[in-house]
């Protein structure tokens, strides 16, 4: 199984004029890129700060590849 995270940094969407949901457009255009590629959404979407208070939208994904391991107990 391979794991990676998406990350989008949400402050450019703020700081262009424009509001969060650009931010949020771009990281939907990026799970539905990876979801094509075989990837899946693993729990939901997570919001967070920088200490420099810069938000950030994260996706984690997750794909079961012919080389993952199987579970002991299969």
């Amino acid at each position: 199984m391979e794991y990676k995270v998406i990350v989008v940094d949400a402050a450019r969407g703020i700081m262009d004029g424009s509001s969060l949901q650009k931010a949020a457009d771009s990281l939907a255009e990026q799970v539905n890129a990876s979801i094509q590629a075989g990837w899946e959404p693993h729990g939901a979407v997570n919001f967070c700060e920088t200490e420099n208070e810069n938000p950030h939208l994260m996706q984690a994904m997750v794909r079961k590849g012919a080389g993952a391991a199987a579970p002991a107990n299969a």
